[in-house]
């Protein structure tokens, strides 16, 4: 699999290999970035204004707690922050559902994480961020986002930085099936996940039993986003 000059070439999977140990990582990843900053998080005004830095949660326990790190180096860090209630009645409440909608968002696109992709970086501790301006526009004109929140970062090297370029119109196209539907069986989920981990596009119909969802205009073109265990540097 080959990406577009600049943007960082992918690793092959050794086909050998079990598929659980398979990673979409970026052999050369990019080395600026730009980010859409929330002022409004008193850590990202902290982080910014104490080093002007960001830094991911899996760098950042190493750093407390260096036992971690084989953890880390083999794929098997848990970043799931919640153990499940096998209690749990089953069922939501409207203001319940609306609470857990964004956790078992990405949960579930953690278990298939775990299961396929160890070594990509996880939703739970990476930094988002987008490889070219361009695509972060986009991102803005699409999620209705305020450009003057942009800034352009600088990934530090670290033998241990783990980067992945995945499609966000995947991630979006899953996020709004959870609009109707929060529970889905293990198989439903890898349908819902596995295109995301694997770089891929959404598909049309990814869980038979619900409706199909007409992606909107423009998701014919991916919009790559990028997922980085490091750290990152502002560019002042």
């Amino acid at each position: 699999m080959s990406l577009a000059p600049g943007t960082g070439h992918m690793t092959q999977p050794d086909e050998s290999a079990p598929l659980s140990r398979h990673a979409m990582l970026l052999s050369t990843p990019p080395e600026v970035y730009f980010v859409i900053v929330n002022g409004a998080w008193p850590s990202t005004r902290i982080a910014l204004a104490s080093s002007g830095r960001f830094v991911s949660a899996a760098f950042e326990a190493m750093r407390d707690d260096p036992s971690k790190t084989a953890a880390y180096d083999t794929g098997d860090l848990d970043y799931r922050p919640y153990i499940e209630n096998s209690d749990w009645i089953g069922r939501w409440s409207a203001p319940g559902r609306t609470v857990g909608l964004r956790y078992r968002l990405d949960h579930d696109a953690e278990i298939v994480r775990r299961e396929h992709y160890p070594l990509s970086p996880s939703r739970l501790s990476a930094i988002f961020a987008f490889g070219d301006e361009g695509s972060c526009e986009r991102a803005e004109a699409e999620l209705n986002w305020n450009p003057q929140d942009r800034r352009k970062f600088r990934l530090i090297p670290d033998s241990r930085n783990r980067v992945v370029r995945l499609n966000m119109h995947t991630y979006t196209a899953a996020r709004n099936l959870y609009l109707t539907e929060l529970d889905f069986s293990p198989s439903e989920r890898e349908q819902l996940w596995l295109p995301y981990w694997g770089g891929k596009g959404p598909p049309p119909r990814p869980i038979q039993r619900l409706p199909e969802c007409t992606p909107p205009t423009g998701w014919s073109t991916p919009l790559w986003e990028y997922l980085i265990d490091g750290e990152l540097e502002l560019v002042r």
